[in-house]
């Protein structure tokens, strides 16, 4: 009673022939709930509701102590898990904020692999601390380094031979003239021609790309300028649609806009039906983007050629015959204004069945 008194346990005693207490045990307190743990024969201690619970047993004759975890115990177990708490926080902070240091080169030469496919060679990589991420990232930007100069020497030869070549088309055209108007002279005359548009297609190709990077921004709406192209197809076959037109206006080039839908449209038409559906253009606007979709049931392109169908001078189509017309250069000069614009131009397509085209406008100058 004595022990009870001055520690505030409860003290219970028990045997076959005796009980004894220093006091009622609390309401809340159920002992034959109480998980024990056993430390070696005849000691088990456990815990339960606020209080700690010891057990001697020998002979039959058992002791329970039971201790009501006081106010200070509170107070430092609470300050004990607010601690640890803070400890746990700190670390994590501490381990994020580090394993995005470590993962940051790694983030760069994502968005440095996403830019050069998109085709902005010009993309170079941040250098960083020196390590092996260093390393990659001088020699990521030594290759896109080395793919810029090479296609732009390709780019400068293209435009140095068509520039030659036109001398000579000339006099070819010229000395055409004194050739005795018979079939050769007119197979001669088509022939030269042919030569004639493909020399003016490349240079006013390289006219558009070197433009590109200085656009004439105006707030226009795209619908206007679908408007105006669709009118010059008014008489091809099968026809084109406009669907959901939308009023919203854009900060754009528009005689370059322009350009884009024209090639576009062309090329749907081109590789339609006469006889078949016609040519749709729709636009939707879904999460910030305003999307023009131009879709045609056309022959469409093989799953091999899609990677490709952006390159200058690439045709899905090896034949370029007279009736189709054009030398690779359209979709090339159409993703060049819509990266130049801060959108993006998208191709899907299958063999057989047709092909959509998504132009693509970030909204956020939307006025």
């Amino acid at each position: 009673e004595e022990i009870a008194k001055r520690t505030g346990m409860i003290i219970l005693f028990e045997s076959d022939k005796h009980q004894w207490k220093t006091a009622d045990l609390p309401k809340s307190l159920h002992l034959e709930k109480v998980r024990l743990v056993s430390l070696k024969p005849g000691r088990e201690i456990g815990f339960y509701r606020g209080h700690h619970i010891v057990n001697i047993t020998k002979e039959g004759r058992r002791f329970t102590f039971i201790l009501p975890w006081g106010d200070d115990g509170h107070k430092a177990m609470g300050k004990l898990f607010i601690t640890m708490a803070i400890t746990f926080a700190v670390i994590l902070t501490a381990a994020y904020f580090y394993l995005r240091r470590v993962f940051k080169p790694i983030r760069q030469l994502k968005k440095g692999v996403e830019k050069v496919g998109s085709g902005d060679l010009s993309h170079r990589l941040p250098l960083g601390r020196k390590d092996e991420f260093r390393d990659l990232a001088e020699a990521f930007n030594q290759m896109t380094q080395r793919l810029e100069a090479l296609l732009k020497t390709k780019e400068q030869l293209l435009l140095d031979v068509s520039h030659e070549l036109r001398s000579p088309m000339t006099r070819l055209k010229v000395a055409l003239e004194f050739l005795p108007d018979d079939e050769n002279r007119a197979i001669l005359a088509e022939d030269i021609g042919e030569m004639e548009k493909m020399i003016t297609e490349i240079l006013e190709a390289a006219r558009i790309r070197k433009s590109a990077a200085s656009l004439n921004l105006t707030s226009r709406k795209p619908a206007d300028l679908i408007r105006a192209v669709l009118s010059e197809f008014s008489n091809r076959q099968p026809g084109v649609v406009f669907n959901h037109p939308l009023e919203t206006a854009l900060m754009l080039d528009a005689g370059k806009i322009e350009t884009v839908i024209r090639n576009l449209v062309d090329n749907a038409l081109k590789y339609s039906s006469p006889d078949g559906p016609p040519v749709t253009v729709s636009m939707a606007d879904h999460a910030n983007v305003l999307t023009v979709t131009i879709e045609d049931k056309g022959i469409g392109i093989a799953e091999e050629d899609l990677p490709f169908v952006f390159e200058p001078f690439y045709r899905a189509d090896d034949s370029r015959t007279r009736e189709t017309g054009g030398y690779g250069l359209g979709l090339s000069l159409c993703q060049t204004i819509m990266t130049a614009h801060g959108a993006t131009i998208a191709i899907d397509s299958k063999f057989g069945h047709g092909t959509r085209v998504f132009l693509r406008f970030p909204m956020g100058h939307a006025v």
